[in-house]
């Protein structure tokens, strides 16, 4: 203690020494040990010991200063039964100081660091304004996090037990007039998650860890957080569990831009071999596109790849019979049915002998369907037997398949003629899973 000065309402504590505090926590669905311990039942109660009432004006404020606060060997025992199985968790060798708390302190700054479980360590310094606690900026790293000390929660939400892998987190959270803004890099080493079994949610979670692991088994992420906490019913934690879910979710479902990073590649150039209609011609450009099908084939050992065949059968028709019978219109005119729309137009009328008939309907009369159909399979053919040969040719032994034509798929209407790349694992890799 270094000064007292009553008179003036000056306190002046040089240092405060927590030696080997060990405190115990326990979180249940609707309270927790310390609501019990100090009587705090409901959510009213919580609210009014929670309630901050402005201090009246005195003629000689009350003036204190801790010059000094140290924390040496904290231990803190976590645990909570929020999924209905009792998850424990060890910190221990907590260290922490502060400097210059004082009464008039706009801002003040803890520094800490700890074990987590005995193996992984946190680093962290959080800043705070004492007149508004909930304006907070924190920065902390964790290192040798052990992934599977979190099997009780992935088991219970994901239904994914995980068998091993550690974890590398850099944080650096703001929360400021109740708008949250983190940015947050993640760095996973060799997870593997067992066979799922039920769970809250059906993520696709592991498919998404193989598309974000790179050559090596490391997963490196960089993934930022924003929330408006004015809302009531919106949670920090709410926040996070919804950009974690998002993110494995468009991982699992669109992983084409994750896999186009993989071989620095545009991912529209890995997401489906397109063509006009009538257009059969093998260009360098698919050609191109086939080449990073193969290398990421390569690159990512257990990735299934298949090319699923869409087009507007419809629209296609139409424009087959339309070209027929501008075909028609050359062999008896010797003009171009494109450039001739008019001379065409009414060429068509003339055979079809009906001036209400538009271009594509008088092309049906004049074009029987069987040829139609017949060209219309001819095209569908010729694509696919270009690129399954190109794909054969560079590698005689590549997986990449086709799967056919779905008329009844709803993805066909208004659709171009395309390959759309489907990604999934391999049977071969979905057992080792």
């Amino acid at each position: 203690l270094k000064s007292i000065d009553y008179f003036n309402s000056s306190y002046i504590i040089d240092s405060l020494v927590f030696s080997e505090p060990y405190v115990y926590f326990r979180m249940d669905s609707v309270t927790n040990n310390f609501f019990e311990a100090f009587n705090i039942s409901t959510e009213e109660d919580s609210a009014q010991v929670a309630e901050v009432k402005p201090v009246p004006a005195v003629s000689d404020p009350l003036y204190y200063a801790i010059n000094h606060m140290i924390v040496n060997k904290g231990v803190v025992e976590y645990a909570d039964n929020l999924t209905g199985e009792i998850f424990d968790y060890y910190l221990s060798d907590i260290k922490m100081n502060a400097d210059k708390i004082l009464s008039t302190s706009d801002w003040v700054k803890i520094n800490s660091k700890m074990l987590l479980n005995k193996r992984g360590s946190l680093v962290a310094e959080v800043g705070f304004n004492p007149m508004n606690p909930y304006d907070i900026i924190l920065d902390y790293t964790i290192k040798d996090f052990q992934l599977s000390d979190l099997n009780i929660y992935s088991k219970h939400y994901m239904g994914f037990p995980i068998v091993y892998g550690d974890m590398y987190y850099k944080s650096h959270t703001e929360i400021l007039k109740n708008q949250l803004t983190s940015e947050n890099k993640l760095i996973i080493q060799n997870a593997e998650l067992g066979d799922k079994t039920g769970g809250l949610y059906d993520l696709p979670m592991k498919f998404a860890l193989f598309i974000l692991k790179d050559k090596n088994g490391i997963i490196n992420l960089d993934i930022p957080v924003r929330g408006d906490l004015n809302d009531p019913t919106v949670t920090v934690g709410k926040i996070v569990w919804t950009t974690f879910k998002n993110l494995i979710v468009n991982v699992g479902t669109a992983p084409v831009s994750f896999l186009a990073g993989l071989i620095s590649v545009d991912p529209k150039d890995i997401k489906a071999i397109e063509y006009s209609y009538l257009d059969t011609i093998f260009t360098s450009a698919r050609q191109k596109q086939l080449d990073k099908l193969l290398e990421l084939e390569k690159k990512k050992d257990g990735l299934k790849i298949e090319l699923v065949y869409f087009n507007d059968s419809k629209i296609e028709k139409q424009q087959i019979a339309v070209s027929e019978a501008g075909r028609i219109f050359t062999l008896a005119t010797g003009k171009n049915y494109q450039s001739n729309e008019k001379e065409f137009n009414d060429f068509l009328k003339e055979k079809t002998l009906s001036d209400s008939l538009k271009i594509e309907e008088a092309s049906f009369k004049l074009v029987p369907a069987t040829v139609v159909d017949s060209l219309y399979l001819v095209f569908e053919q010729a694509r696919k037997n270009s690129i399954e040969k190109y794909l054969h040719t560079v590698n005689d032994s590549t997986q990449i398949r086709f799967i056919g034509f779905d008329p009844k798929s709803p993805k066909n209407v208004g659709s171009i003629p395309q390959f759309e790349t489907k990604y999934s694992l391999t049977d071969e890799k979905l057992e080792k899973q």
